[in-house]
């Protein structure tokens, strides 16, 4: 393995190498070199990395549900041969075997599963088979405990929490709770489906569906949401006519989707349940459906048959919008959600043992709430025992303060175990209080950011490692810091070349060519930064606090003037003579740090921080 890394270093280098002549050549001019190839060869040399990524095993790509297609597809036409009612006995067997083999090993276990049968279409067709036609299984499942304490952002997860694979939707808890709670019609069709319609359903399951009412979801933001999605699909609104035109890409499919939707809403102003495939099963319309319904019938099935125009169809939703608005209205403004809450947090506990943090010791705790103080009511929301590190940042941290210096603090929090397990949605992963007439400014990160910002090789929250004189830290944090060395990567490396190039254009450029204070202000973080930069390219963890010579050369910058021996003129030609050396050793490396940091100790490490553990293991 240690041959293969060198080989994929050197290839990584002489790539590095091949672009820095062709942007040489492209800045002379020559017209030798276009601007796509040297985009094509800064792509190669991100694959070399992902290649040595993963021959380090430091590469990760967060996929659960790598899904066997050919499996997916041999209980196809099981899904789509039979409605509810016709449903034989070994169908349901086969299809939980079925989910067992494509989902088994990403996931914790299923807890429900249903066949949903569009009433609307079903409504319109004699056959079974063509009844059946539009089915679709609907999977609720507990992801695993991996995933769910994931390092990457919420928009990141929600992506891998939906499976859509036409006929088989299949949905994270979490992300379940989420859709039901927001007026997601799917979501609370099968939530509340016919027992016929039942594949599997767990004993949480069943408690939950037992407990929970229609009427509660079925709200105001239900019924909006679904009147957006109706009218947003096949109309645009004209502003300079004031009148609702047909969408170009308005199919009679979108129109009969959007009839589904409009007709779900109007059930519930009528104080009737959703529609369901069963209220259909004897005949389509009986004498006690409202009038509306036979109307809707009427026009969908005058859509399969092509016997009436898309823009008739327009016309007449349009009618209904009208009708359906006035009583909107009428709903519970929206669903709420304790009941959920603590539902999903039991099932996120089962098999795990939560221990809540211990409160800081009685002077840490008097330290802490100081500074609340200080600082005003934001920073008091965090309770102090999930605070995990607290201290001022900034010049501060680096020893080089001035009398005049800004006090900054820095603090990582976490989420209270209850309030993280029972989460819909992201909690807040920011807290802060920063601008001119902020006395004194803070910036708090939730223990996911954090990590995450650890990993993209952000200096600040990197420094924070660096850092042996924090003003509040517990032991925990002591762990991380003992691995900091598993955080030095290339990804780094880059934050910090580019750190000090962004602080030397400026006052290269004469931006700030009136303003001496900023100047200086750029130029000893510019050198601070240098001086770190060197360390960790020498394979050496720095000390953060520069000393000697180092630091009697950034006060000297700090105090001013520029001038002399100091000169704007001087400082560039020793920064840019540094840099050069370390941009020379950055290619001519026989080793190179791990790509990416160690996410899997991070993992295991953000899990003891939040007091999760496994048990059965």
């Amino acid at each position: 393995m240690a041959s293969l890394l060198t080989q994929a270093t050197n290839a990584i280098h002489q790539q590095d190498r091949l672009l820095r002549i062709m942007k040489q050549y492209e800045q002379e001019g020559t017209g030798q070199v276009k601007s796509q190839i040297i985009l094509e060869g800064y792509s190669i040399l991100d694959s070399l990395k992902d290649q040595k990524s993963k021959l380090e095993g430091t590469f990760s790509v967060y996929n659960p549900f790598p899904l066997d297609s050919e499996l997916l597809d041999k209980f196809r036409w099981d899904v789509r041969a039979h409605t509810p009612s016709s449903v034989p006995k070994e169908f349901k067997g086969r299809i939980v075997d079925g989910l067992s083999q494509c989902f088994g090993a990403f996931w914790k276990k299923p807890i429900f599963s249903c066949l949903l049968t569009c009433p609307l279409f079903a409504s319109v067709h004699s056959e079974t088979s063509s009844q059946a036609a539009r089915n679709i299984l609907f999977v609720v499942y507990v992801g695993l405990d991996e995933h769910f304490f994931t390092l990457l952002t919420q928009s990141e997860r929600e992506q891998h929490e939906v499976i859509d694979r036409d006929f088989v939707v299949a949905v994270e808890v979490r992300h379940f709770c989420n859709q039901i709670k927001s007026g997601n019609v799917r979501f609370l069709e099968a939530l509340f489906c016919p027992l016929e319609s039942v594949i599997l359903s767990s004993p949480e399951f069943d408690c939950l569906r037992g407990k929970l009412k229609q009427s509660e979801f079925t709200t105001v933001v239900f019924a909006k949401r679904c009147l957006g999605q109706a009218y947003g699909s096949v109309a645009k609104y004209r502003k300079d006519l004031k009148i609702f035109t047909l969408k170009e890409d308005a199919t009679m499919e979108k129109l009969f989707h959007s009839y589904r939707l409009i007709y779900q809403v109007y059930c519930v102003t009528e104080g009737m349940p959703l529609l369901t495939w069963r209220d259909f099963e004897k005949e389509p319309v009986s004498p006690n459906d409202p009038p509306l319904l036979g109307e809707i019938l009427d026009k969908i099935r005058c859509c399969f048959r092509a016997e009436i125009s898309r823009e008739t169809v327009l016309t007449h939703q349009l009618t209904l919008k009208d009708q359906i608005e006035s009583r909107v209205s009428t709903l519970p403004l929206s669903a709420t959600d304790p009941l959920l809450k603590s539902w999903l947090a039991d099932l996120r506990r089962q098999d795990s043992l939560i221990t809540p943090p211990q409160s800081p010791c009685p002077s840490a705790l008097k330290f802490l709430s100081s500074v609340a103080e200080q600082v005003g009511p934001k920073l008091a929301k965090i309770d102090p025992k999930h605070i995990l590190i607290l201290t001022r940042c900034g010049s501060y941290s680096y020893g080089l303060n001035l009398p005049s210096s800004d006090t900054d603090y820095l603090i990582v929090f976490t989420t209270p175990a209850e309030e993280y397990l029972s989460s819909f949605s992201a909690p807040e992963e920011t807290i802060e209080k920063r601008g001119k007439e902020v006395e004194i400014e803070f910036c708090a990160y939730e223990l996911r950011l954090f990590i995450h910002q650890l990993l993209k090789g952000s200096i600040p929250i990197f420094e924070l490692l660096l850092n042996d004189q924090l003003d509040y830290f517990t032991p925990l944090w002591e762990e991380l810091r003992a691995n900091r060395h598993k955080l030095v990567t290339e990804k780094l490396l880059v934050q910090f070349f580019g750190f000090i190039k962004d602080h030397l254009l400026p006052i290269r450029k004469g931006k700030y060519a009136e303003d001496a204070k900023k100047q200086q202000k750029l130029f000893y973080q510019a050198f601070h930064k240098l001086g770190l930069l060197e360390t960790l390219m020498a394979g050496e963890i720095p000390p953060l606090r520069p000393e000697g010579e180092a630091r009697e050369l950034i006060m000297r910058i700090r105090r001013g003037p520029l001038e002399g021996e100091l000169s704007k003129d001087r400082l560039f030609e020793i920064a840019d003579k540094r840099l050069a050396k370390l941009d020379e050793d950055l290619i001519s490396r026989k080793t190179r740090f791990p790509e990416i940091g160690d996410r899997d100790f991070l993992l295991k490490w953000s899990l003891k921080v939040r007091g999760f553990q496994r048990l059965n293991y």
